[in-house]
């Protein structure tokens, strides 16, 4: 690559960040719905910043898209379609409309080690709504069950405290228990 190529990419890099920092910085000033249902910005340090990231996420992909409704994702008629979040790589991790009733599915691929985790954005906007949920939390959870199943862990509905439960509270239960995580390191 040129020195010319580079710095052209590079000074479309710091633009593109500036204008996600700008959306942010409008969405906290103006109170925008979309931004509620992530929670209040955090006080703590890594907190904030994991608040932070999350919220110039969505940001960028609601500029990207042209989202303007309140649900962080947009609505089953504005959403358009399958995003690919890891292009390029031989697993993938999608965000879309599916038509279906689930929040989010795994699917292991030929070799079994790559895969296709998918969220269904019109449902898990629907549950953060109907649950008063905080967007990221939901995010979190949903993307965090998908992988534990990529690491063999199966489903728990009887047990709603673990990950693994499709009937756990998915504004607390964001990552795996110590007996999930030993489970799975038992497998490896």
């Amino acid at each position: 690559m040129t020195d010319e190529y580079r710095l052209a990419l590079e000074q479309r890099a710091t633009l593109i960040e500036q204008r996600i920092t700008d959306l942010v910085e409008r969405a906290v000033r103006d109170h925008e719905p979309w931004l509620a249902a992530q929670g209040p910005e955090a006080n703590d340090t890594g907190t904030r910043h994991s608040w932070q990231a999350a919220a110039r996420m969505i940001a960028a992909y609601r500029d990207r898209y042209g989202i303007t409704g309140t649900a962080p994702l947009g609505n089953h008629s504005s959403f358009p379609g399958n995003i690919s979040v890891f292009s390029g790589c031989t697993s993938d991790l999608r965000v879309g409309s599916y038509g279906d009733t689930w929040l989010g599915f795994y699917r292991p691929l030929i070799t079994g080690s790559q895969y296709d985790i998918r969220l269904d954005s019109v449902n898990l906007n629907a549950h953060i709504n109907a649950n008063g949920y905080t967007f990221s939390n939901v995010v979190r959870s949903t993307t965090a069950h998908e992988f534990g199943h990529a690491l063999r862990l199966g489903d728990h509905s009887n047990l709603p405290t673990r990950l693994m439960s499709s009937s756990r509270n998915r504004n607390v239960i964001t990552g795996p228990t110590t007996t999930e995580v030993n489970e799975s390191n038992s497998y490896y």
